[in-house]
């Protein structure tokens, strides 16, 4: 038995096909392996500012070959459209900044210089999401930033600084 003429056109094409997909497995595996490369990422003001922002120098001292874009925005981005590998979001209103002034007048406080009028106010809480486009093919960047924010933002309420 043997294949047809267009058996063995197809056989040879897919034959190709596999190759290019072994080579291509061959290239991102190095990826996979260590987190590297950039790593885009989409996060309301509030959040970094409150919950991130002293904690990411320390994120990337522990991966040195991955690098950070970290667009500080509180509009809902389209991650795929727009290349995000990530996007923080959360399920209220984190568009309301109105915490974000109490990180730089701390001193101020302190100091006397301001008063506080507000000490009975707390904030909401707020859920927090990590959207990504596929579970599948999770790269190690990733999967790293991933666990990072999983300890950055256990059981801290957002407006309350680390």
């Amino acid at each position: 038995m043997s294949l047809t003429e267009a058996g063995v056109l197809y056989y040879e094409r897919i034959a190709q096909v596999l190759d290019d997909l072994e080579g291509a497995d061959a290239a991102i595996a190095p990826m996979q392996d260590a987190p590297k490369g950039l790593l885009r990422v989409s996060a309301p003001v509030t959040v970094t500012l409150t919950c991130l922002s002293q904690a990411i120098p320390g994120f990337l001292a522990r991966y040195p070959e991955l690098s950070l874009d970290l667009r500080m925005e509180d509009r809902r981005v389209d991650i795929v459209e727009e290349g995000f590998d990530l996007a923080i979001r959360g399920s209220d209103r984190l568009e309301d900044s109105s915490l974000i002034p109490r990180i730089y007048v701390e001193e101020d406080l302190a100091a006397g210089r301001l008063v506080s009028v507000l000490d009975d106010w707390t904030p909401v809480a707020t859920t927090i999401y990590a959207v990504y486009p596929s579970r599948r093919y999770l790269q190690a960047k990733l999967r790293a930033f991933l666990d990072f924010l999983v300890q950055e933002l256990t059981d801290q309420p957002i407006g309350d600084p680390p």
